[in-house]
């Protein structure tokens, strides 16, 4: 789930403010912060590990944020950062120009290029997500020719990645440590699509396309495994496709929609099964088969045994 990392309001009203330019004078890729709340000043930051990236939630009242080069000679984890404005606006300066943001705009920084960033969030706090990822993961040669560049994160590709970091947010209780690196395959997928489809002044091949939304759906689908109700008619309302559509995108793979959900259920199923103090139907349950008959046959069906010999056979040393 989102972890808290820094809290204002746990500290005292004279200390709040230190305590928040500290706290960015001493990450990994150090900033420094002035704003005109000081010294009583809230911001809250919340993050959320996905193997070898991170989500993070913040929340923070105006100010301005400069990663200077001094600062990138002292530490540079050689990373970029994507970040969605949920609420207010945002003016980043550097040495490819001027840019503004405002709500669902997204805009790539790099931790390798100085630059100076003034949030506004109005009457109430600035608030974002971003996506911190090292620049290995992404074709840093078209990444950074995006650099400071307004990006929509409201339609197309931007939308779907804008939709995908902000339902991880929302709901990252429901997610497993180890489905951490997947979703953060996921995430990664989807940034480099963005990079590729702004760079190409013609429409993305429809495979590439596809590609996209066929991740950011499975995804949502390994995020809701545990729900008994979910069927092909909440996952294309999620995702604003129709049935036919969202059929479409699992036939291509030779898998029905609810076969696909099937096998993955099944899967975690036989994983948990090494855990002996949960009852079998109780692992039944947790995956959402709403009958222990039901979950039996299938798990018969695929694997060759019933969960409870699939149990004993863990039980069973290798000679």
């Amino acid at each position: 789930m989102m972890e808290p990392v820094f809290r204002s309001e746990e500290l005292p009203t004279e200390d709040r403010f230190d305590s928040w330019r500290e706290w960015n004078r001493t990450t990994v890729a150090p900033v420094a912060v002035a704003s005109v709340h000081d010294p009583d000043y809230r911001a809250r930051i919340t993050k959320l590990r996905l193997g070898d990236i991170a989500v993070i939630h913040g929340l923070f009242q105006t100010g301005v944020l400069r990663r200077t080069p001094a600062l990138i000679r002292e530490s540079d984890p050689d990373s970029y950062n994507l970040t969605l404005v949920l609420h207010g606006t945002a003016h980043l300066s550097s040495g490819d120009g001027e840019f503004t943001y405002r709500r669902y705009d997204l805009v790539l920084r790099s931790s390798s290029h100085p630059h100076t960033v003034h949030v506004d969030g109005g009457q109430r706090a600035f608030a974002k997500l971003s996506l911190d990822l090292p620049a290995a993961l992404l074709p840093r040669d078209k990444a950074d020719q995006l650099i400071g560049h307004p990006l929509s994160g409201r339609t197309g590709i931007g939308a779907l990645l804008a939709g995908y970091l902000t339902r991880l947010a929302r709901e990252s209780g429901t997610c497993r440590a180890a489905e951490g690196p997947r979703l953060g395959a996921v995430a990664t997928d989807l940034v480099s699509a963005l990079i590729a489809h702004t760079l190409d002044t013609d429409q993305p091949p429809p495979a590439d396309t596809r590609r996209v939304l066929t991740l950011r759906v499975r995804a949502f689908i390994e995020q809701h495994l545990r729900d008994p109700d979910l069927d092909p008619a909440t996952i294309a309302a999620a995702h604003h496709i129709s049935l036919r559509h969202l059929h479409h995108l699992f036939d291509l793979d030779g898998l029905s929609v609810m076969a696909w959900v099937r096998r993955q259920r099944l899967e975690r199923a036989r994983h948990d099964l090494t855990d002996h103090t949960l009852p079998v139907h109780a692992i039944a349950q947790r995956w959402g088969f709403s009958r222990h008959s039901v979950f039996t046959r299938a798990f018969r069906a695929a694997y060759g045994l019933s969960p409870t010999d699939q149990r004993h056979r863990t039980d069973t040393p290798r000679t």
